[in-house]
């Protein structure tokens, strides 16, 4: 529910001074045509009504511009409910092709730092190790002392 000094309700006057349609809120034009015979539009003209039976003139551009930035803005009710248009869920179709993480795990984590790497040597890695084959055991040798055995011809 809106209360009643949020909303604005005008009805446009030609006014006899100066030619233009003034924006006059009906709150302030029914409590003026009563105590004095001019209202005082939105722009702050004061309205010498013409015959309301005159076809309507060019309007004032003041009262234009106020009335639609009034007209712009939301109700009370909407600015205190929280909730805005703006800061809605995303939408079905955005959510489905939202890009997914990437499948593999950053590096540096718990699950990479876990799994030993062949391409650097460490405490388990570099020297010759026994690796069992179909025949019997075959014996890997590091890079030096491969390069070090002299040539079997």
């Amino acid at each position: 529910m809106t209360s009643a000094a949020e909303r604005l309700f005008v009805t446009w006057f030609r006014s006899g001074t100066d030619g233009q349609d003034h924006a006059v809120p009906d709150d302030q034009a029914s409590r003026e045509f009563r105590a004095a015979p001019d209202p005082e539009a939105v722009c702050g003209h004061l309205v010498a009504p013409v015959s309301l039976t005159s076809p309507p003139g060019p309007r004032c551009e003041t009262c234009a511009r106020y009335v639609r930035a009034r007209s712009t803005l939301p109700d009370f009710d909407r600015r205190m409910d929280g909730r805005s248009c703006r800061h809605r869920k995303p939408s079905l179709l955005r959510r489905l092709f939202a890009k997914a993480p990437p499948a593999t795990p950053p590096t540096g984590s718990v699950a990479t730092a876990a799994i030993p790497r062949a391409d650097r040597a460490g405490s388990n890695h570099g020297g010759p190790a026994e690796t069992p084959t179909s025949g019997g055991v075959a014996v890997h040798q590091s890079r030096k002392e491969h390069d070090s055995r002299p040539a079997v011809q």
